[in-house]
């Protein structure tokens, strides 16, 4: 599995994901109390209506990427979600937060399922749950570091530029996803047929 590029490629680019994504869960609800005087339940309804959207945009998506390239659509949703992301830090209005969160939703919530899709597609069949194992687990670790990560970021310079710092990270993965698309479209040219 080591030796699959593209397999590593979109390791990488689902651990800089999921780094953003566990920050973005971590400190959002911090961000709305301190910065934005919102609730505990009007925190709640905002996350909910988060994952609603997305959830929505994800069957939408699925859909979509049948039709077309699954690392096309894992390249666009990227880079758009790291400049709304970028966005949450800039906010300053209750209304500009919410647009903000919803369009990272929208935006982040297909792609989980995108890089599923891909990463069975980029080996063979005996390896299909080792490799999704592989990309699980290192997400796994990704995810325990991300909030310690941010919470450093945010003590010492601010907790809305821990926000930025986080859209860095999907710009990260945006060129990850660039080569990733790369490496597919020169996997699935057909290589001519020799003759008989």
């Amino acid at each position: 599995l080591v030796r699959n590029k593209p397999l590593i490629l979109l390791i990488l680019l689902s651990t800089f994901r999921i780094t953003g994504f566990r920050g973005l869960m971590t400190f959002l609800p911090l961000l709305l109390a301190q910065n934005f005087g919102f609730d505990t339940q009007s925190v709640g309804w905002t996350i909910s209506s988060y994952f609603i959207m997305g959830t929505l945009t994800t069957i939408i998506v699925g859909r979509w990427s049948d039709k077309g390239s699954k690392t096309m659509f894992i390249l666009v949703l990227t880079l758009f979600c790291g400049l709304a992301l970028a966005s949450i830090s800039l906010a300053t209005t209750t209304l500009g937060v919410i647009c903000a969160i919803i369009s990272v939703g929208v935006l982040l919530t297909p792609v989980p399922s995108l890089v599923l899709a891909v990463g069975t597609e980029l080996v063979e069949e005996r390896q299909r749950a080792s490799a999704i194992g592989l990309v699980y687990a290192i997400n796994e670790g990704a995810s325990t570091i991300s909030p310690l990560i941010g919470g450093l970021v945010a003590e010492a310079v601010s907790l809305r530029f821990s926000f930025l710092f986080y859209a860095v990270l999907f710009g990260i993965s945006s060129v990850i996803a660039f080569i990733l698309h790369q490496v597919s479209k020169n996997l699935d040219t057909p290589r001519p047929e020799s003759a008989a």
